[in-house]
């Protein structure tokens, strides 16, 4: 099983990733993230109703450590993500679009 984080976990990619994982038996949602104005914030996930769609990304990285986190957000969350990442020892897949050098 690989815990996975997901980074735009109510956009059109991340609702397709979550339905991906949903159909696996090997992969494991730990974590979802959204951005601070999105309706389903606080609401959970149609795909796993443990999971809580949050923007609190620091916290579920941190209580993760060993989760790969999955980013289809948008291009300037992309950087803060990497950071987040980068402390708290998660590996990152970055799959967002519109990022500059």
């Amino acid at each position: 099983m690989i815990p996975i984080i997901l980074c735009g976990a109510t956009g059109r990619m991340g609702v397709t990733i979550l339905d991906l994982i949903a159909q696996e038996n090997g992969d494991s949602i730990v974590g979802a993230i959204t951005r601070d104005d999105d309706p389903l914030l606080h609401t959970q996930l149609s795909q796993n109703k443990t999971i809580t769609i949050t923007n609190d990304y620091l916290s579920v990285f941190q209580k993760n450590p060993m989760a790969v986190i999955i980013d289809f957000s948008h291009a300037s969350a992309t950087k803060k993500f990497i950071q987040a990442a980068e402390n708290s020892g998660n590996s990152i897949v970055i799959g967002t679009t519109g990022l500059s050098s």
